[in-house]
């Protein structure tokens, strides 16, 4: 996302698309959204959390696929965005769970 997405946009759609806004989606919902979902998930499994946030971040380049704008790229973004929240801080703690008692590090 970091390399392709800014060039792809600014040659496909010109230079007035805000490439570089939408690239600065990922790092908004990163940055505040862990907490929001950690909260709302604290009470659930780690894999059942880890699996619908894998979902949604596998299902999130399918209408760039279909249709690539920059609407489905903001869509795109959303998508990983919200997945990678969901999954990415759950992961530790299932692989810890997975170790036998006393053996966690």
């Amino acid at each position: 996302m970091d390399q392709i997405l800014p060039p792809f946009l600014e040659r496909n759609y010109g230079e007035a698309v805000p490439y570089y806004a939408i690239h600065s989606i990922n790092m908004w919902v990163c940055m505040i959204g862990p907490t929001v979902a950690a909260a709302l998930t604290s009470h659930l499994d780690a894999f059942t959390v880890i699996l619908p946030g894998l979902w949604c971040q596998a299902i999130s380049p399918l209408l760039l696929a279909y249709d690539p704008s920059p609407h489905a790229a903001i869509v795109w973004v959303l998508g990983l965005s919200l997945g990678e929240v969901v999954w990415s801080p759950r992961q530790s703690a299932w692989v810890a769970n997975l170790a036998p008692d006393g053996r966690e590090v």
